[in-house]
């Protein structure tokens, strides 16, 4: 890609726009997102430019999963809300689906799950028409943990049941990764996290993810605070990154940091979480843990800050009722009790 940009003319074409919205997406993992935030600004001016209609629906399709971190969701949500509009505009139905999906995670992320939920209705009426794999496996993927805090438990059996069946039909990208973590949500959210925390802890020297600070979490949801402490002393907590996983693993450090009374995580978490209160905790499209202003709250509980503490986990429970929670409200308040905040 990038010797492809150093060959073709440097004025503004629908194959130069293509090519460096492209190498943004490319360079993900790779390069910092000020430098891919640069080439996605020159990909939009390029389609602006060009008054391409359909260069503006792919440009913004790429452009939003290069920019896929916590801070950018509700700039991602409104583009891609754009880029479904005008896909429907120029009778495009399978990008329709594509960027409404996009949309119906990035809100989300930015804790509008409510607008969320109306966004999966539809994309899901449609991407079942068109039997696009791909977006049914996100959307179930992305209800799932919601359908689970709100108790829905029944609901959650069926749509992950849903998502089994096409995994077995149709070979899609990342399918078991995203059935197992429905699964291990389900099973978490119904009170059993005993009995998959292994599974988290066997994963840890070979998942490329930072799952430390979730496995500790989980540990501790687990009951097994000792083991948790001893795993965060045999791996390292990594908060140095910012893409898709990043909020549920710095959420994850603070709570882990509260139960085991290690300040320094805490601190480190604290820093990370708290420009985003009224956000969702999640990975991207899965493992939505509600409010992050919960996690806030644990930071703050863990440095002795209870006042402060206690404002936040305020707003958090407001936030369940709102997002109608109750099992994340109810989780909160047994942490409060527990706690004293």
């Amino acid at each position: 890609l990038r010797e492809a940009l150093a060959d073709l003319p440097p004025e503004p074409s629908a194959l130069r726009c293509r090519v460096t919205v492209a190498l943004a997406s490319e360079e993900y993992y790779t390069a910092p997102f000020a430098a891919r935030a640069e080439l996605v600004a020159q990909a939009r001016a390029m389609a602006d430019e060009l008054t391409d209609p359909d260069l503006v629906v792919d440009v913004a399709q790429v452009g939003v999963a290069a920019l896929w971190t916590a801070s950018t969701a509700t700039e991602r949500a409104e583009w891609a809300a754009e880029s479904a509009r005008l896909a429907r505009e120029l009778g495009r139905d399978r990008d329709v689906v594509i960027s409404a999906t996009l949309q119906a995670v990035a809100l989300g992320e930015a804790g509008r799950p409510l607008e969320m939920r109306e966004v999966i209705a539809q994309a899901r009426v449609d991407a079942d028409r068109l039997r696009l794999a791909y977006a049914q496996l996100v959307l179930d993927g992305l209800e799932i943990p919601w359908l689970a805090m709100a108790g829905r438990f029944e609901e959650c059996a069926a749509v992950l049941d849903r998502m089994r069946r096409l995994e077995r039909t149709v070979s899609l990208p990342q399918s078991e990764v995203a059935i197992l973590g429905a699964e291990l949500v389900l099973t978490v959210w119904t009170g059993h996290a005993a009995d998959v925390v292994d599974v988290l802890v066997a994963m840890e020297e070979t998942d490329p993810l930072p799952l430390t600070a979730v496995t500790a979490a989980l540990l501790c949801r687990a009951g097994r605070v000792d083991d948790a402490r001893e795993h965060l002393r045999r791996y390292s907590v990594d908060l140095d990154h910012d893409d898709w996983f990043s909020m549920l693993a710095w959420c994850n450090a603070a709570e882990a940091a509260l139960h085991v009374g290690d300040r320094a995580l805490a601190a480190g978490a604290l820093a990370r979480i708290a420009p985003f209160p009224g956000y969702s905790c999640s990975a991207g499209s899965g493992n939505a843990s509600g409010p992050v202003d919960h996690y806030i709250a644990c930071a703050h509980a863990a440095l002795g800050d209870l006042d402060a503490a206690r404002v936040h986990a305020d707003h958090a429970e407001e936030l369940c009722e709102q997002w109608q929670i109750p099992l994340a409200a109810q989780r909160l308040r047994d942490q409060r009790e527990h706690f004293g905040y």
